[in-house]
C-alpha cells in the first residue's frame, strides 16, 4: 500500500488555493493524499468535506490550530496572505514538531521552496466554484477593469509603457503540482535560496492591457472610446492611496521552474484574449464594486 501524504493547504478557497486544491482533488492518486484545509465558515467546510477534502474553520489568528495541524502535515502549501508572520511562526513550530518527532523532514511550499506567480489571470474554474466555495477571480486584472468600469474607460498609470509578467492559472497550479511531485519523489531540487520558483509565460504591458479593456467597455456600451488614458492625481488616489505600483516595472524569468520540468502553455497572446470574457463576468454579476472595495481596504493597510 502506498505510504499516504497528508497535506495542509492554507488560502484553500482563495483563487490560486482554491484552483489548486482542485487539481488535487481530479488527480488519479487523490485517494493517497490526507488533504486537509483552513476555511473561514461552516459552510465551505461542509461543502469541501464531501469532495474528501478534510476541512477545518478558522483563520490566520488560530495560531495553536495552525501549529497543530501543521504538526500532522508532510507538506504544508500557503496560497493565502504572504505576510501574516505569526502564522508563519505558528506553521513551521508545527513542522519542527513534526520532525522531531518523526524523524522526516517536512516541506512548506512558501518558506522551504517559494513559488513567486507574477500576474495571474483567468476566469477559476472547478468543482470548488461550481459549489460557490471559491473565489473567481484574480486581484490584478479584476482591479484594473473595475477602475476602468468605474470611470468608463480604460486606465492606466502615466503611459502604460511599464512590463509585467503573466501566467496563466493553470499553468500557475501547474508549478505547485511539478514540485508537489518533485518532493515527494525525493529528486533533488533546489530549495532555500536556490528553492525560488518563479511562474512566468511572457509579458505584457500595461498600455496593452488598457487597450483591450476599452475596447471590451466600448462593445458593452461602457465606455466611449477604445483607446485608454492615463490615471489623473485624483484618480490615483482614489483608487490606489497615490501609489503608482500599478506603473512599475515587474519582470522575472521563470528559469529554474523549467529546468524542474513546468511546461506552460498559455502566453501573454491568452492573456490579453482573456480581458474580454472577465469584463462581461464582472459587469453581469455587477462585482466590481466589491472588488474596488476588497481593494481599497487591502491598499489601505499595505499603505499604513
Amino acid at each position: 500500500m502506498a505510504k499516504r501524504i497528508h497535506i495542509f493547504i492554507l488560502g484553500a478557497t482563495g483563487y490560486l488555493g482554491g484552483s489548486l486544491l482542485s487539481r488535487f482533488i481530479d488527480r488519479p492518486d487523490f485517494e493517497t493524499l490526507d488533504v486537509t484545509a483552513l476555511v473561514r465558515s461552516q459552510d465551505k467546510a461542509d461543502k469541501l468535506n464531501l469532495l474528501g477534502v478534510r476541512a477545518i474553520v478558522g483563520s490566520f489568528t488560530d495560531l495553536s490550530v495552525l501549529e497543530e495541524v501543521a504538526s500532522e502535515a508532510d507538506l504544508v502549501i500557503n496560497a493565502a496572505a504572504a505576510d501574516e508572520l505569526d502564522a508563519v511562526g505558528a506553521l513551521l513550530k508545527g513542522l519542527e514538531k513534526r520532525h522531531k518527532e518523526t524523524g522526516v523532514v517536512p516541506s512548506y511550499i512558501h518558506t522551504t521552496f517559494i513559488i513567486l506567480p507574477s500576474l495571474v489571470y483567468g476566469l477559476a474554474t472547478g468543482k470548488l466554484v461550481d459549489l460557490g466555495v471559491q473565489n473567481q477571480y484574480s486581484i490584478q486584472l479584476p482591479i484594473l477593469i473595475s477602475l476602468s468600469l468605474d470611470r468608463g474607460q480604460g486606465g492606466m498609470i502615466g503611459e502604460g509603457k511599464n512590463i509585467w509578467p503573466n501566467v496563466h492559472i493553470d499553468d500557475a497550479t501547474d508549478l505547485y503540482l511539478v514540485l508537489f511531485d518533485a518532493i515527494i519523489a525525493g529528486k533533488d531540487i533546489g530549495h532555500g535560496r536556490e528553492g525560488i520558483y518563479f511562474s512566468e509565460n511572457g509579458e505584457h504591458t500595461f498600455y496593452d492591457i488598457g487597450v483591450e479593456i476599452s475596447k471590451a467597455l466600448v462593445e458593452l456600451g461602457k465606455g466611449t472610446s477604445t483607446e485608454p488614458t492615463s490615471l489623473t492625481k485624483e484618480e490615483l488616489d482614489k483608487y490606489f492611496y497615490g501609489s503608482n505600483f500599478f506603473g512599475a516595472n515587474s519582470r522575472c524569468r521563470a528559469n529554474r521552474s523549467r529546468a524542474i520540468g513546468w511546461r506552460p502553455t498559455k502566453t501573454a497572446r491568452d492573456l490579453l484574449a482573456s480581458i474580454k470574457p472577465e469584463v462581461e463576468s464582472l459587469v453581469e454579476d455587477s462585482s466590481y464594486k466589491s472588488v474596488l472595495a476588497r481593494f481599497a481596504v487591502f491598499f489601505s493597510n499595505v499603505m499604513q
